[in-house]
């Protein structure tokens, strides 16, 4: 079977699949042992005896039956959207000609996308983007960016850039004790996996006050800062956020951004999710005060119907950019005549993927007015769920949304939303996630799926009654 067929054959299935679900599992979601999935899947015989065209075909028929569904209606469980067809068309590419790009020469057609791609992101910050290459002038001064596999290495890339700032000399003599890093208590994660790597300690992290949304404040940022100059840190960054994962929280970035300019400190905005409002007319004063950061982190796979993984990483100046890595490789790294552009003294990584052709093929295939579109339709649809739970006595919210991101639970099940979760889980029609906010557990619901309306919203709180009243029976 020759890729063509195997193409036919395998789209035929992805097809239906992503219209409704095989047979005998749920519509979203369906767990099982990992031990029952391998066999199920065959994967010793395929390891030991290989598959051949027709055994990829039914490799893939048992493979889709554990297979969470992002297309499907009721999928709310985390911030990713389904794939366009055009993202998905670029996955096929960029696997079947395999260009790591990085340097020009492996994938000249990806970089230059790559390059036009992080020009278009640039530009709806408000950040001055670069003319091609080889229409530079010496002297100019623009933005920049570079995208890489995911928001946490994106966090760190950022944050690397913003220390050797701080600190030009670290690479030769190592962190200087002093620094540290300020932001909220519900930052990402990804911030101390970040400060970790970058040899920063807990103590290190300072969390500056935050509103009762967990959002930062001006007045919490600037009484960190004072307290840092005061103790004689070095702050590498602020980091403030757009939007949190728990609540969909945007931090007020120009008040910030005011307060990080009065102390000369770095901004970083980590906008993984919430970056992609700035397409939207209607959404992107969210974002309001997003051009004077320093840099900015952006998702793809979050909200802009491309497949994972792809991050931008975005810088206001150029230089800053440029200056984070010093390493050189004399393979690599070494004066060019010829054309193009090479990304590779940007990232941490020296092989990446196309990057670029799965976000510029996932706007290209509908538009960018249509992708914001669907964006605004998901804030829409989360407002609209705000509203019912508050019209409603059986449930509660935790705070209002801002984006498509909603916390809520059954008043008679409070205390009960694991078990509520793994309910509706074992089910496998809604797939739900959960979240620890101002100090109790959540429900967690994020509309990413094109399918979901209003109907699917009131079926899920129908459900989560029944399941509470049962509950609180038994």
């Amino acid at each position: 079977m020759n890729l063509q067929q195997l193409s036919a054959a395998l789209s035929a299935r992805l097809e239906a699949f992503q219209q409704s679900p095989p047979e005998g599992r749920g519509a979203t979601v369906r767990l099982a042992p990992m031990g029952e999935i391998a066999d199920s899947l065959a994967l010793n015989q395929g390891l030991h005896e290989g598959l051949g065209g027709d055994g990829v075909e039914r490799f893939l028929d048992a493979y889709l039956g554990y297979v969470t569904r992002l297309h499907s209606e009721s999928f709310f469980a985390h911030q990713t959207a389904p794939p366009n067809p055009g993202s998905t068309a670029a996955a096929l590419i960029d696997g079947a000609v395999s260009n790591p790009m990085a340097i020009f020469e492996m994938g000249p057609a990806a970089a230059t996308i790559e390059y036009a791609l992080i020009n278009r992101l640039l530009s709806l910050i408000g950040w001055p983007a670069p003319p091609w290459p080889e229409q530079r002038q010496t002297d100019d001064r623009y933005a920049a960016g570079v995208l890489v596999h995911g928001g946490s290495l994106g966090t760190l890339t950022a944050l690397v850039a913003a220390r050797t700032r701080v600190q030009p000399d670290l690479w030769e003599r190592g962190n200087d004790p002093r620094l540290c890093l300020i932001c909220a208590a519900e930052a990402h994660y990804a911030v101390q996996r970040a400060a970790g790597i970058m040899g920063l300690g807990r103590r290190q992290i300072l969390h500056a006050a935050s509103d009762a949304r967990g959002a930062l404040t001006a007045a919490g940022v600037a009484a960190a800062l004072r307290s840092a100059r005061a103790e004689q840190r070095l702050p590498i960054a602020v980091i403030a956020t757009a939007c949190s994962t728990s609540v969909g929280a945007f931090d007020p970035l120009d008040e910030i951004a005011a307060v990080c300019a009065e102390y000369g400190v770095w901004l970083h905005v980590d906008a993984a999710h919430g970056g992609a409002a700035l397409i939207s007319p209607a959404l992107r004063g969210r974002l309001r005060g997003i051009e004077r950061a320093d840099s900015v982190v952006w998702d793809a796979h979050k909200m802009m119907r491309t497949g994972p993984l792809a991050t931008a990483v975005l810088y206001r100046d150029e230089q800053a950019c440029n200056a984070a890595f010093e390493q050189e490789a004399s393979y690599l790294f070494h004066a060019k005549e010829l054309p193009g552009f090479d990304f590779l003294h940007r990232t941490i990584e020296c092989t990446k993927s196309a990057l670029g052709l799965k976000w510029y093929l996932a706007l290209a295939w509908e538009g960018e007015a249509a992708v914001a579109r669907y964006i605004e339709r998901c804030f829409a649809l989360t407002r609209y769920a705000w509203e019912r739970i508050c019209a409603d006595a059986d449930f509660v919210a935790a705070v209002e949304p801002e984006a498509n991101i909603l916390c809520f639970r059954p008043v008679a099940a409070t205390g009960q939303e694991l078990r509520l979760r793994d309910r509706l889980i074992s089910e496998g029609e809604f797939h739900l996630s959960t979240t620890l906010f101002a100090g109790s557990r959540w429900l967690r619901i994020v509309v990413m799926s094109p399918s979901t309306d209003e109907q699917t919203i009131d079926r899920l709180l129908e459900r989560l009654r029944g399941l509470a009243a049962t509950d609180n029976t038994d």
